[in-house]
């Protein structure tokens, strides 16, 4: 059974991939005339931004995970290695692209909520919570290994 269900996520990593592909093709030259603008970026433009990175990561994220998945289907032992080193990748692909991503989702929709200019404070304000909760993981994570 895990046999097909990796053959069934190798056949959908392609179909997500040209999915993926045409979002971007669409995306990325609206944010760069929103770019071109004079002015500060409207809530559209963080709004672009954010999908276009979100996409992105997802994208590298797919791409390399393929490659320990093929070589599992086909029996390869280097797989192992693959899958091993995965999380080198994650760190930029899924979680700072992610990160960089909901940043701009929300940044996107305290420009659109408010008037008094106080938009990035909120946003950054959400951020560094965010971080904090990472740095009290690690910490957990750290007292939980015995260091």
């Amino acid at each position: 059974m895990n046999h097909l269900a990796q053959f069934i996520s190798l056949c959908l990593t392609a179909t997500v991939l040209v999915m993926f592909w045409h979002v971007l093709r669409r995306f990325v030259p609206a944010i760069m005339r929103e770019l071109q603008r004079p002015g500060r970026l409207r809530a559209y433009g963080w709004m672009l931004a954010g999908v276009s990175l979100g996409f992105i990561g997802k994208a590298l994220d797919n791409i390399y995970w393929s490659a320990p998945w093929a070589l599992s289907f086909l029996g390869d032992p280097r797989g192992q290695t693959w899958h091993e080193a995965g999380v080198y990748p994650n760190i930029f692909a899924r979680q700072g692209l992610g990160i960089a991503s909901a940043y701009c989702h929300i940044h996107a929709s305290h420009i659109a909520e408010t008037v008094d200019g106080s938009a990035l404070m909120m946003s950054n304000r959400i951020l560094a919570t965010a971080v904090l909760a990472g740095c009290f993981v690690g910490a957990v994570l750290i007292l939980a290994r015995g260091f």
